[in-house]
């Protein structure tokens, strides 16, 4: 765990969510978000303008 993970945690609606999200590469990262329900992990993409 590197300082590129940034830990979050919040109730919603008394949902307690709690997750992470990770940098694959410069362009890249990825949310892991873990429900009481189970887990969601969702991909993103950076888009660069150059």
């Amino acid at each position: 765990d590197g300082p590129n993970k940034t830990v979050a945690e919040y109730d919603h609606k008394g949902v307690h969510y709690y997750g992470y999200r990770e940098l694959l590469s410069p362009t890249e990262f990825v949310d892991h978000m873990d429900l009481d329900h189970g887990k969601c992990i969702t991909r993103y993409f950076f888009t660069k303008q150059a």
